[in-house]
């Protein structure tokens, strides 16, 4: 399996072993250019040196290290790395550049981003979630010019200026003691985000989360 590289990054990479083409010895002592390092790029035609022009470094038993730049690595698909100067055999290593998002979330914290294209092999079904999902507004209570009751809060982090303008919508508690229970909002005052809703078992507390649906 090939060695993934991180698309149009810079990286250095493991070489080798470099042998001798008469008896196999490995070679420790040579000096591998920048036009001695060869690459191929996925849908190449030819084998090309690479742009990167530091020359490579032994680090033992005839294995170097090769830099190679954002030009290197910029292609994606298959890389294929060969290293060849007179004496030698020639030394071949295969890379995968991948997207770095790809790279970032095998290899790091970052996460993959995967759009759902299809639900139960329904395209429009998935265009029809994506346009219901975008319509749940998350909020977040808080006691500050309010004090939550069973039937009115506030919420810190919703905007909408409009009065009235989700009368009818459901509340859903996410967090804190109402997590679960839904309400439905009878009255809502745009200038200090203020709901008024069908009575809870209890009051929120500040920092309780919901959403919208």
């Amino acid at each position: 399996m090939a060695t993934w590289l991180k698309q149009s990054t810079a990286t250095t990479i493991p070489v080798g072993p470099l042998v001798d083409s008469g008896d196999a010895s490995k070679e420790e002592g040579l000096t591998i250019s920048q036009s001695e390092v060869l690459l191929w790029k996925q849908g190449g035609t030819t084998f090309a040196a690479k742009n990167e022009s530091t020359a490579a470094t032994h680090r033992s038993y005839g294995i170097y290290t090769v830099p190679l730049d954002t030009t290197d690595t910029n292609t994606l698909g298959q890389l294929v790395v060969a290293v060849w100067e007179s004496g030698i055999l020639v030394a071949r290593q295969d890379y995968m550049v991948v997207p770095a998002n790809v790279y970032d979330s095998m290899f790091g914290s970052d996460k993959l981003q995967v759009d759902a294209v299809e639900i139960n092999s329904s395209s429009s079904a998935a265009v029809r979630l994506a346009l219901a999902a975008n319509q749940i507004i998350p909020g977040t209570v808080t006691n500050s010019g309010h004090s939550p009751t069973t039937t009115a809060f506030k919420a810190s982090d919703i905007t909408e200026a409009t009065d009235d303008h989700y009368i009818g919508r459901t509340i859903t508690f996410t967090s804190g003691a109402l997590a679960g229970q839904a309400t439905d909002i009878t009255d809502y005052t745009g200038s200090t985000s203020v709901y008024t809703v069908t009575a809870l078992t209890e009051a929120p507390a500040n920092g309780d989360t919901f959403f919208i649906g």
